[in-house]
């Protein structure tokens, strides 16, 4: 639905101009690789001709104000279309003498703003975003985890790009920063883990001959306890690939556990060894399937385990009392540890067999990895 108002101040003059042109219910399909919103963009570059070319070189005079409502852009993703929106959008595109300048203000209808400023000089094209307290249920259905679910916080991004007028390739500075994260669901906790806050900064390139976008120097601060560098690359062929390495170095384990929400917290007698730990990880593969992704992993607790040992012998070597847990709720009747209890058995007196039973049904590879079973976890 599209409604068209003049502008009076040309009807005055004699001349039909419009003013503003709202397109209502807008539903955008690009198609495989956006190859149908192109063809659309040439058939209306053809159209202007070279007096529409001209006149964007022009006198500086605005262009029409474009207002969307209720606009959807729908993106292929695998077996389901990735619906963006529905979105409110007021677009003014003004001409100058070194290029057009483009303003847009955007408003979700699930909550936050996003405003864009570009325009083309004599260097090439500028642009900057800012998008302030962009709401959970902004998050597309399509990209919503089943196991675990973000019921709550907020999203807000700054970033800047240049590009040449080519727009051959692109470099974007970003940062950002969640307020308030909720997640919720059985794979995280019995009850919902919060609040949570995060920040992200780093710098994107993005090369059109070679079709890649690659991410640099970006850091990740999480619980504002760890903080994690990235990189990565993803190749924009018809068939995209994903290559990316995460890495904590130096995180100490004492203030991240401190920092865990009350949801994730260990139990207050629980041992809190204090000492730095270095993790990795790699991931590579085909971007849109998983199930193909090589995964690689390593975690270094030396630091940790040598800390350990000079705190002196851990709680769980001494007797202790238990209660465990009830299915039906609260907790059963106190059991003793140790030596102490009818029901004890040293581990030397027990078969092999038994040792190797446990193990079997727990975790085959005890014996043969240092904590984590990567082989286990990447499947």
């Amino acid at each position: 639905r599209a409604v068209v108002r003049p502008s009076a101040w040309a009807l005055l003059r004699g001349r039909a101009e419009a003013a503003t042109v709202l397109l209502a219910d807008v539903r955008v399909r690009p198609g495989p690789d956006g190859r149908d919103l192109r063809a659309v963009l040439e058939r209306l570059r053809a159209r202007a001709g070279p007096h529409g070319a001209a006149a964007a070189e022009g006198d500086g005079r605005a262009l029409p104000a474009l207002k969307l409502r209720d606009l959807v852009v729908a993106l292929p993703l695998r077996d389901e279309a990735l619906a963006l929106g529905p979105i409110d959008a007021d677009v003014v595109l003004a001409r100058a003498p070194a290029g057009p300048r483009l303003r847009a203000d955007v408003s979700l209808r699930s909550g936050g703003r996003v405003s864009l400023d570009a325009e083309r000089g004599p260097d090439g094209w500028r642009a900057a975003l800012r998008a302030d307290a962009l709401d959970a249920d902004a998050i597309p259905p399509a990209l919503r985890s089943r196991s675990a679910a973000v019921t709550g916080g907020t999203l807000s991004v700054q970033a800047d790009a240049d590009a040449p007028a080519d727009l051959s390739r692109a470099t974007v500075r970003f940062r950002g920063e969640v307020e308030g994260l909720v997640l919720s669901g059985e794979r995280i906790a019995s009850e919902p883990v919060g609040p949570l806050r995060a920040s992200a900064s780093g710098r994107l390139e993005w090369d059109r001959a070679a079709r890649r976008l690659v991410l640099t120097d970006a850091v990740a601060t999480l619980l504002r306890a760890v903080t994690v560098s990235a990189s990565a690359t993803i190749g924009t062929t018809s068939h995209p690939t994903l290559s990316a390495a995460l890495r904590a170095d130096g995180v100490d384990w004492a203030e991240a556990v401190a920092a865990l929400p009350p949801a994730l917290a260990v139990p207050v007698d629980a041992p809190r060894p204090s000492g730095p730990v270095h993790a990795r990880l790699e991931v590579s593969g085909p971007l849109l399937d998983p199930d193909e992704w090589t995964l690689s992993a390593s975690l270094d607790l030396s630091a940790l385990r040598e800390a350990a040992r000079k705190a002196g012998r851990s709680p769980l070597a001494e007797p202790f009392v238990h209660r465990p847990p009830l299915d039906a709720g609260g907790l059963g009747p106190p059991l003793r540890i140790g030596p102490s209890s009818p029901d004890f058995v040293p581990i030397s007196e027990l078969p092999e067999h038994v040792l190797r039973a446990v193990t079997a049904s727990e975790d085959g590879g005890f014996f043969g990895h240092s904590g984590f079973d990567f082989d286990e976890l990447r499947h």
